[in-house]
């Protein structure tokens, strides 16, 4: 995610993009969206096999998302308050553009039930002192709204960018489509080829010492 964020932080022709924090807000972003879905898969793969879930690891995998999560949603309330505190000439642009065209993804998804609510829930699993079933459920909670946040920041960054009409007047529509190499279809292919490669690693480099277990039991 790293140098995504450089791409777009370095296209000084485009007010969204163009922001020193781009690289870093992406790169937390990579982080938290990489616990999240680990610890998602974690419960997955502990249900499939109908083994328990470790709890400390569980508790150490919570509280990683929800520090590198504190990071993530700090920066890019740094970036949206420097811009704020800047007020350049394209400023109003960028403001539309947040309250209006992206109400619903910026507003809604990003800040309040994107980082707000994750934020609470995970605060609540690593702080106070609540049961293990209760952690593991919030953590579950938490991971799915941390996936919900960062889909909704990309899609703030990489589609608010597109908005903006080059003459600084008005803005452009943005439909998405199902076929094509950027369309709906594509991007569940890239989804799912993910779990499928990561499935084939789990069958060549087994975490759980199948292989081990199997060997010792042939020579038993």
């Amino acid at each position: 995610t790293g140098y995504v964020g450089f791409i777009f932080g370095a296209i000084k022709a485009n007010p969204v993009w163009s922001s020193a924090l781009t690289p870093v807000i992406f790169l937390m972003s990579g982080l938290i969206s990489g616990v999240a879905v680990l610890i998602l898969i974690y419960f997955v793969v502990a249900r499939l096999r109908r083994e328990p879930v470790d709890p400390a690891c569980m508790k150490t995998l919570t509280d990683y998302l929800w520090r590198f999560l504190l990071i993530a949603v700090s920066l890019e309330l740094l970036e949206s308050a420097t811009r704020w505190y800047e007020h350049s000439e394209e400023f109003p642009m960028l403001e539309q553009l947040a309250v209006g065209e992206l109400h619903l993804s910026y507003v809604w998804g990003q800040l309040i039930i994107g980082a707000g609510v994750s934020l609470v829930l995970l605060a609540i699993a690593v702080l106070l002192p609540v049961g293990r079933r209760v952690r593991h459920a919030l953590a579950a909670v938490a991971s799915l709204f941390v996936l919900f946040q960062v889909f909704c920041m990309r899609w703030n960054v990489v589609v608010g960018g597109q908005l903006l009409s080059k003459s600084g007047k008005g803005f452009h529509e943005y439909h998405v489509e199902w076929g094509g190499k950027e369309g709906i279809l594509a991007a569940i292919v890239v989804v799912v080829a993910a779990f499928v490669l990561l499935y084939v690693l789990y069958r060549i480099l087994p975490p759980y010492g199948e292989t081990a277990s199997r060997e010792a039991s042939a020579e038993g």
